[in-house]
């Protein structure tokens, strides 16, 4: 039995990927992966599969002291694509990538 080979380049070529596709992407992927995937996980392959496609994004990485909390979600430009804008709002910028 032999599988086709499908050239995802030629796919691309005739649609317009926007940062919306991109993370309802991921979302898909992550909800099908066996374990749990953490929100730097997610960002991090949503980052990078945007740049990959010519997409300007940025992975942030925010805190708060007290309690603690960290979390991390992508912008593009400087609008949160992958998660809500309150975390934008209410954590501490540590880390802009």
């Amino acid at each position: 039995m032999q599988v086709a080979t499908v050239d995802v380049s030629v796919l691309l070529a005739h649609i317009r990927v926007t940062p919306l596709h991109v993370v309802e992407a991921v979302a898909i992927a992550t909800a099908l992966y066996w374990k749990p995937v953490l929100c730097l996980q997610r960002s991090v392959c949503t980052v990078a599969l945007m740049r990959s496609l010519g997409i300007r994004a940025d992975l942030v990485i925010g805190y708060r002291t007290r309690p603690f909390v960290s979390h991390a979600w992508v912008t593009v430009d400087n609008r949160v694509v992958n998660d809500s804008p309150a975390y934008a709002r209410r954590l501490r910028t540590l880390l802009v990538a």
